[in-house]
């Protein structure tokens, strides 16, 4: 299993807690299928992930698993795929074109800090961003905004088969103090997947090299598995679909 050798490889290099590990490698994957496979439950459900990965204040090493992970997807994914953190809507509306093949497309945005999105989104020409973030994570209809200059309106589509995956690190304490109750109201924070560890699995003081090769193993893995199930539908196994109702019934509890 793809995601199994990734926490193998990137345990070996980080002290980062194994349940980010595993949580990177799932988003990895789901980066890679994205709007390439899919499920049907009801409706059309992509692999692609909102992820927030929480901890205590200190040295949990989150932001250098992720950067090898887009390392590693680099090799995978065409550039387009990969978005300008902190943008307005209109300069989104001019990049995801190139990342859509006809209106089917996909993008990633990639925070260091989930403050800086909430920061970024809470200003007035940013507001917009929450917005498209908490429609595109799923297919719906196209996205469509306006701006008033002053020679006229000009209009942007975000086409209804875009949708974006979401990566960010933050601080559980931060977390809790900052975000508002619009936030989760508006129901943005309903989309993300928020991971929460609160203790190293694992020290490492002087820390070995990434090893190039293995990176680049795990890339050509994940490429093939792309390409060989591109356009894919999935269903669920009866093992699956039991485990997956557990879960949702103990949410709902």
């Amino acid at each position: 299993m793809w995601v199994h050798d990734f926490e193998n490889e990137m345990s070996k290099h980080f002290d980062t807690p194994d349940e980010f590990i595993q949580s990177i490698g799932y988003f990895s994957a789901g980066v890679a299928l994205a709007n390439r496979v899919f499920v049907r439950s009801p409706k059309y459900i992509g692999t692609n992930l909102y992820l927030i990965l929480c901890s205590p204040p200190g040295w949990f090493h989150k932001s250098s698993t992720i950067s090898t992970s887009m390392e590693m997807l680099r090799q995978v994914i065409p550039p387009a795929e990969i978005l300008p953190s902190n943008p307005s809507v209109e300069a989104l509306a001019r990049k995801i074109p190139a990342a859509c093949q006809g209106d089917i497309g996909h993008g990633i945005l990639i925070y260091d800090e989930f403050r800086a999105f909430l920061t970024h989104v809470r200003k007035e020409y940013a507001a917009p961003l929450a917005t498209l973030v908490t429609e595109k994570l799923e297919r719906g209809q196209p996205v469509v905004f306006s701006k008033t200059k002053d020679s006229g309106t000009e209009e942007f589509t975000i086409p209804g088969k875009f949708v974006f995956s979401f990566i960010a690190s933050t601080t559980t304490p931060w977390l809790l103090e900052n975000v508002k109750g619009s936030d989760i109201s508006g129901g943005m924070m309903a989309r993300f997947l928020l991971v929460e560890a609160h203790e190293q699995t694992r020290t490492f003081e002087l820390p070995q090299p990434v090893d190039d090769q293995a990176l680049q193993a795990l890339a050509t893995d994940l490429d093939r598995l792309k390409n060989n199930h591109h356009n894919t539908e999935f269903t669920f196994r009866p093992i699956a679909a039991k485990l997956y109702s557990k879960l949702y019934r103990d949410l709902k509890a």
